[in-house]
């Protein structure tokens, strides 16, 4: 659980703040980052959609979806997640 008073100076406090002040930066560079900022986005729009008794959301947007297909691909992917690192330190050798 976090401290009730953290120090202004304290290290972790500093990293936090540049990380925020540059974030847009980050994602720019690196598109993992903007990437799940994006999801994180639209998992806070879904969320709040959903929680409303009064949105009136069409039902199409819930077919959209195809959970069939999706369990297909899910079942033909590899079972093993490739180590790239192992690859380039025996390139290295």
């Amino acid at each position: 659980q976090d401290a009730k008073i953290t120090r202004p100076d304290h290290p972790l406090v500093l990293y936090a703040q540049n990380f925020s002040k540059n974030f847009d930066l980050l994602a720019e560079r690196n598109s993992a980052i903007f990437h799940l900022r994006e999801l994180a986005k639209a998992s806070v729009l879904a969320k709040f959609l959903l929680s409303r008794e009064d949105a009136n959301i069409d039902t199409q947007w819930f077919s959209l979806f195809d959970t069939d297909t999706m369990k297909q691909k899910l079942l033909n992917l590899p079972f093993e997640i490739p180590q790239l690192w192992r690859e380039s330190a025996a390139e290295d050798d």
